[in-house]
């Protein structure tokens, strides 16, 4: 039930947010690009609110998603300008984006990597370096394109799997999950942030006390930011609840 959030020794890595603060020293504002052929640029502004010197990279992937995992390719659809550039403590830099590609049938989907440099002194003193990589969603979606989720439960041993695919035009945004019995049991309740592009699938998995009946029925309300959806989900015989 986590976002694809990862924070290590290394990188800190976000995936979604609802605040411009991403950590202690760097502050991003928007943390979601919209891009279309009538609005081909936008903008991001990037804030050192910390007291030392920072030295970013940005680099433009391709996103699509396979079997429950985000999958990045190199891409010049979009490009980033300054692709490099230095934030002074307490300043702040202006990155624009600049679409390339026609708007196709269906949403385009990108990120951009923001990627903290090592400065040289660092480097040369052999030191031990936490650095900052940010991850922003870029979306070139169609004219009037809107989500179209379809939902499955399956079991597998002592845990249930929901699946979820998106059959529209657009991205969906998952923010929580409450997966109900007939009787009012709650199986799955709290935060389950997730993007689900157009065309893809995502999965959870979460872990039962008693098991599943096949042609069970399940209540299941997902938050999104465009709110509530609301699907009645008939557990299937034998399967993982892949699509």
């Amino acid at each position: 039930m986590l976002d694809r959030i990862v924070a290590c020794i290394a990188c800190l890595l976000v995936a979604t947010s609802v605040s411009p603060t991403i950590a202690a020293d760097i502050q991003i504002e928007p943390l979601l690009i919209g891009l279309t052929p009538q609005a081909p640029i936008a903008s991001m502004v990037v804030r050192n609110t910390g007291t030392e010197p920072l030295l970013m990279q940005a680099e433009i992937v391709a996103w699509s998603q396979s079997d429950g995992k985000d999958v990045f390719q190199p891409t010049r659809a979009i490009l980033a300008n300054p692709p490099l550039f230095r934030v002074a403590p307490q300043g702040q830099q202006i990155l624009r984006f600049g679409l390339r590609v026609p708007r196709l049938q269906n949403e385009q989907s990108y990120r951009v990597f923001l990627q903290e440099v090592p400065s040289q002194d660092s480097v040369s003193a052999g030191r031990v370096v936490t650095l900052l990589r940010i991850s922003v969603p870029i979306f070139v979606p169609p004219e009037g394109g809107v989500p179209d989720l379809e939902w499955r439960i399956g079991q597998s041993g002592k845990e249930a799997r929901i699946t979820v695919s998106n059959r529209g035009k657009v991205h969906a945004h998952i923010l929580s999950l409450l997966v109900q019995r007939s009787s009012g049991e709650v199986l799955s309740s709290g935060p389950a942030p997730a993007y689900v592009l157009a065309g893809q699938s995502w999965h959870w998995t979460i872990p039962l006390r008693r098991p599943l009946a096949a042609g069970e029925q399940l209540g299941l309300t997902a938050r999104t930011d465009q709110g509530d959806v609301t699907s009645k989900v008939t557990v299937r015989a034998n399967e993982t609840g892949s699509p």
